[in-house]
């Protein structure tokens, strides 16, 4: 069963366009739905391709074809045929694909980037007879069994199929095959009239070529013959001194073969002229063939044919089956392919009886469409295989990007569970995260007050420490004075007050306060009462009694005593900062008046 319910079957002859569209029905048959004819002629300058242009377009246009799916055959005028016997390298496709390229290039005036070509590879098998010696001496004939392998080679310039290609998808539709003429008239032969036991010669009669092939049990040989129907016209206009489309209705109107040996002639003298014309050129014909059929069973070991199938429209002139009886001794007979197919009732029957020796080719393009068929070579363009081998992919394409889409969806979804995953352990983590950050606040600032009670705990503790050292500071005081030495102020200072005064030995600019003594010497700064800063010196004020020694003598014993190094009582003072200042009191010269800054190793607390 086809794989499309319809196809449209395009034949290009070098004069005719065939077209028909075929339909399949569910029971595997096959239907003519659509046919049309035209005979072609081009206009003055007009190409080929510009030709068929014209009459395509047209006929589709009128003829109602509806199929997207094309199967074409070109007239064999312009191809190349050729068997070639293969040796045993079956197993080896590369290797045969390589030899059937090398006699491409042998066999065809165009370099192989040029042409389109296809092969298909024939088994042939037969017995032959051969002596064999026997035990006594004897001879005797034994049947031996034969194997051999040939590749049947088709090629056409690309130029000529790209032409009708190209012209047939610009109207949106997909070509599926190019076949020459012989090769689907051929298959349609085989499936209607020819048995694969007998040796069969099919002669299709064109317009400018015949196509001689020969079915010989399997075996397939092809030959492209260049005398046809219109060398009949060209010897017509010749002998008549008039043009070929007078030879043409010359050929038509009163054109047959003659018969040989003894007949009456007709009554018109034209008739009889013509007719003996058109046995001329039918005798070359017959030699062509008579050679080609030679050819095949000498070289090629073919079988003798054992009748003759006739086609095309040079084959329908009047007693053709009976010249070729007569010439090749064999029967002849029409060839009918029209009982494999139905006809629709839309078609024109008429004009199909009146072309039918030359459609049949259009028979052969439906039934290559059902799938397998004796000769399967195409003629495709390489860039049409490539878009057909591309298209075969393409579901493969589609699954595998579904796959991938799928794929990435799965990859996708994955993604996003881990992802709110990861967000709710990430969301968990910052509440922890929030937890401890709370937590370390607190901390902190119960660390804070930790240390601020702490901080509190040693300066209490410094002070209940420090709550002797004034007593024991005046006791080493007064332990070291000489006994006409006496105080009567012992005052402490820090560093800012001699910052404010700018001067280490004088004590003048500074405000005082009366400390509970009428004596102005007992006195504090207000910056010392008003600002809780570290003591680091004492500031000592008193007198001394002048005895024999010396004035000042007792001064300068109680600054050596407070000085020596030595003295373990020495404690509290850093004896090498010692400061003094005397007068001698004015209203009595038995009296000296002093003032000494001791500076303190350790700063104390107020």
């Amino acid at each position: 069963m086809a794989k499309e319910n319809k196809i449209l079957a395009i034949d290009i002859g070098g004069e005719n366009l065939k077209m028909a569209e075929f339909r399949y029905a569910e029971n595997g048959g096959i239907v003519l739905a659509a046919f049309a004819f035209r005979k072609m002629v081009a206009l003055e300058g007009e190409s080929n391709g510009e030709m068929f242009r014209r009459y395509f377009n047209t006929v589709l246009a009128e003829g109602n074809f509806t199929a997207t799916n094309v199967r074409i055959s070109l007239s064999a005028q312009n191809s190349f045929q050729r068997l070639s016997k293969l040796p045993s390298i079956l197993g080896n496709q590369a290797a045969v694909d390589k030899l059937i390229e090398y006699e491409a290039s042998q066999t065809v005036p165009y370099s192989i980037d040029e042409i389109e070509w296809g092969y298909q590879l024939l088994y042939h098998e037969w017995n032959e007879m051969v002596p064999e010696e026997q035990e006594d001496g004897s001879v005797v004939e034994v049947e031996v069994k034969r194997a051999e392998n040939e590749a049947l080679f088709i090629a056409m310039k690309s130029e000529d199929v790209v032409t009708y290609t190209e012209i047939i998808e610009e109207s949106g539709r997909q070509v599926l095959s190019v076949d020459v003429a012989p090769v689907a008239l051929f298959n349609a032969a085989m499936a209607a009239q020819i048995k694969e036991d007998e040796c069969v010669l099919l002669v299709s009669i064109g317009g400018s070529s015949t196509s001689l092939m020969i079915a010989d049990n399997r075996r397939v040989f092809m030959r492209n013959i260049p005398t046809a129907g219109d060398a009949v016209t060209a010897q017509i206009a010749r002998e008549f001194s008039i043009s070929n489309d007078q030879a043409e209705e010359f050929k038509r109107r009163y054109g047959f073969v003659a018969l040989g040996g003894a007949y009456e002639e007709p009554e018109s003298e034209l008739a009889a002229k013509i007719s003996k014309l058109t046995r001329n050129v039918m005798t070359r014909l017959h030699g062509e063939i008579s050679r080609s059929v030679s050819v095949w069973r000498a070289q090629h070991g073919g079988s003798a044919p054992s009748r003759v199938l006739l086609a095309g429209g040079g084959s329908t002139m009047l007693y053709t089956t009976e010249f070729f009886n007569e010439k090749l001794r064999i029967p002849a007979e029409y060839l009918n392919t029209y009982p494999l197919i139905g006809i629709g009732s839309q078609v024109d029957k008429s004009l199909l009886q009146s072309t039918a020796p030359m459609s049949q080719e259009l028979i052969g393009l439906a039934i290559r469409h059902l799938g397998h068929c004796p000769l399967d070579i195409s003629l495709l363009p390489k860039s049409i295989k490539r878009q057909i081998e591309l298209n075969s992919r393409k579901p493969y394409l589609y699954a595998s990007a579904v796959t991938l889409i799928i794929s990435l969806l799965i990859w996708l979804f994955g993604l996003f569970l881990m992802l709110d995953f990861e967000k709710r352990r990430v969301d968990e983590v910052n509440k922890d995260l929030a937890r401890a950050e709370l937590e370390t606040k607190r901390i902190q600032q119960l660390n804070g007050e930790l240390n601020n009670y702490r901080t509190q705990y040693d300066e209490a503790v410094q002070i209940i420490k420090d709550r002797g050292k004034w007593a024991k500071m005046v006791s080493e005081i007064q332990s070291k004075m000489p006994a006409n030495m006496w105080l009567v102020a012992i005052e402490y200072e820090s560093d800012r007050k001699l910052r404010s005064t700018g001067s280490e030995s004088e004590s003048s600019g500074e405000e005082f306060v009366n400390t509970g003594n009428n004596d102005p010497n007992k006195r504090q700064t207000l910056d010392m009462i008003s600002n809780n800063q570290d003591i680091n010196r004492v500031r000592l004020v008193g007198y001394v009694r002048n005895d024999e020694s010396g004035r000042g003598a007792a001064i300068y014993t109680f600054i050596d005593r407070l000085s020596n190094k030595n003295d373990a009582d020495n404690s509290f003072f850093d004896v090498e900062n010692v400061r003094r200042r005397d007068s001698i009191d004015a209203n009595d010269y038995n009296l000296s008046y002093f003032e000494i800054i001791l500076m303190l190793k350790e700063p104390l607390r107020k």
